[in-house]
Parts: structure tokens; sequence; C-alpha cells
């Protein structure tokens, strides 16, 4: 087999590269031939290291936490969830993905950790939008309209987990209450901006689907007003 075609040779290096399991295998037991065991070994543990760099940078205040939920170890998560992507987010996605499944049997610690996670994966998403995409309103039917910008996200949550995000090194012990976020793109830099709606309002924005009407939108007019000011939303004209 050491004559095997590049794309399966490739395919076989990734996949060691990447499963921390086989790092005491001999490559040669996964079809690869002619490559020194000690590189790979030092590629994988620096493949693992860079993954667990961009899992901090979507996590930075919850990624401790998660981590020790018991069987969350990275060598753990890079074996069950090899990676499909380069992103951040989607790295951190699958990584808030597998730990959720390990608190089905093995509660989180703390309780409200769940909320935070969530929080701080929607706020790396929101981050990749590019401010310019909505620069230019498409033609649509004679009239006032409006819409959500490109990359506005929702969340529910069971705790108020923003004072952990404000305060990092603060130990808090946020307030149990319903909250219902929407986290925006920055106007210009910095980082998501955050804004807590009561839940009709919440429902009624995430209910949206495209250009809307701005003759129809009953008692939620000062409340559209204000987020098109805010540029949250957007009209077109």
């Amino acid at each position: 087999m050491q004559n095997q075609p590049l794309l399966e040779r490739q395919t076989a290096l990734l996949s060691y590269l990447t499963d921390p399991r086989q790092y005491d295998r001999k490559p040669e037991a996964e079809g690869l031939f002619g490559i020194d065991l000690y590189r790979l070994r030092l590629e994988g543990r620096f493949s693992l290291e860079k993954r667990a760099g961009k899992l901090m940078a979507v996590f930075p205040r919850s990624f401790e936490a998660m981590r020790k939920t018991p069987g969350a170890e990275l060598k753990n998560f890079a074996a069950a969830c090899p990676p499909f992507s380069i992103t951040r987010y989607d790295n951190g996605a699958q990584f808030l993905g597998f730990v959720r499944g390990l608190w089905e049997t093995e509660p989180p610690q703390p309780i409200w950790l769940p909320d935070l996670a969530a929080l701080e994966l929607a706020m790396s998403k929101v981050a990749q939008v590019d401010p310019t995409e909505d620069e230019e309103a498409p033609d649509v039917e004679e009239g006032a309209y409006f819409r959500l910008r490109t990359g506005v996200e929702f969340l529910t949550a069971q705790y108020d987990i923003r004072p952990l995000l404000a305060n990092p090194e603060a130990e808090l012990t946020p307030e149990k209450r319903p909250v219902f976020l929407v986290v925006a793109p920055p106007n210009v830099s910095g980082p998501p901006r955050i804004f807590e709606l009561k839940q009709a309002p919440f429902d009624f924005l995430n209910a949206l689907q495209g250009w809307t009407p701005l003759a129809g939108v009953g008692g939620f007019a000062a409340l559209v007003a204000a987020l098109i000011e805010n540029n949250v939303m957007e009209k077109n004209q």
C-alpha cells in the first residue's frame, strides 16, 4: 500500500492528525508509510492545541468550566468530533454540542453554564458577519419596508448571564429568570451588541421573514423604530 493514491493518503493523514487516539499507533496501521512517527505526533498535538485555542476564543468565560465536565477532555472531543471547518464558530458549535450530550447524564456545573456558553457561541457567530453586507437594499414593493440586518441572532436563557460577560473576573451568581436576548453585529467595530426584550416583541422579531411592511407592525412600531436607529434593523427608504 506504499503507492496509495494521493487523496487516500491525504485523508488518512488528516484522520491521523485530528484523532488523538491514534498518536500511539504506528502510522503504517493507518496506511501512512514513510513519515516520521515523532513528527506526526508533534503535528497532531499542535493541531489539538490550535483547536483548543479556537475554543478558548469562542468561550472566553465558559471554556474552563465546560472542559471540567466529566468526559469533556479535549482528546475525547477531538476523537468524537473531527473538524469539518477551520472557523472558530464551527469548532465552537461542535464542542458545545458535544458537551451538551454529556450534560444529559451529568448536570452542568454551575447550573447556568449552558446559557453562558450559548450566548458566547451566538456572539462568535455574529462577530463573523461582514458589516458591509447590507449596504444595498434590494427592490421591494412600493412602500416602506424593514428587515433585520444580516447576522442577528436570537437567544432565550433561563439565567441572566450578561453580568458574567461584563465582569469576567468576578465571582457572580446570575439571576434566575427567563431572558430573551437579541445579539446584533457591532455598528462599526467592537464586540457584538446584546439587547434584552420582553417575550412578545422577541417572538415578533424572531418570526420575521425578509422584508416586512412598516404599516403592519402594530404595537411594535416604537421598537422597530428604535432598532432601525440602532442599526439592528434597516429600512428600504
